[in-house]
């Protein structure tokens, strides 16, 4: 089949490097695909609605309500090491609403676009914490339902919490 060593180097190369070039161009799609135009951050909104205690608490307390982002992504291969939990921090930013919830817009201003080559591409996600703003005091009132999941894609998006108070059933 082969005719001698010069054959087996050159059989072996023509399998070796095809597979080479293939995991190289796996593990740089993740990079290029970011680098080449990661989709823009879209505001989004969290509506924020409140049992009527709670309302009556926070306005009684001249108390606020502050919402909370995070921004994370799955890390590639070369940033795995780098990892908190798995994932990469991407930053976070925090609005404040009067006692009585609303709409808070989300910009982005603390999304780390620099960032986005260090996780895998379409990995970006969001955690939205909301709590009172502890101007009344040093614990949280609020027990309020939380949103973990992709980044926004839509323009307009708007995610729904639900507030209430930490001692109502």
């Amino acid at each position: 089949m082969f005719d001698g060593p010069h054959h087996m180097v050159r059989a072996f190369l023509r399998i070796v490097y095809p597979v080479k070039a293939m995991t190289l161009l796996y593990l740089m799609a993740g990079s290029m695909a970011n680098a080449n135009g990661p989709e823009p951050f879209i505001p989004f909104a969290v509506d924020i609605t409140l049992s009527p205690l709670a309302r009556q608490t926070l306005l009684r307390r001249h108390e606020a309500i502050t919402v909370a982002v995070f921004y994370d992504g799955l890390p590639t291969p070369a940033t795995q090491k780098e990892a908190t939990e798995g994932e990469i921090a991407l930053g976070q930013e925090k609005t404040t609403l009067s006692a009585t919830g609303g709409r808070a817009t989300i910009s982005g201003r603390g999304f780390q676009k620099k960032n986005l080559d260090r996780i895998m591409p379409d990995s970006a996600r969001i955690l939205i914490n909301v709590y009172s703003a502890r101007r009344s005091g040093p614990d949280n009132l609020l027990d309020c339902s939380s949103h973990e999941g992709p980044l926004p894609r839509q323009n307009g998006q708007i995610i729904p919490v639900h507030c209430r108070l930490i001692e109502e059933q």
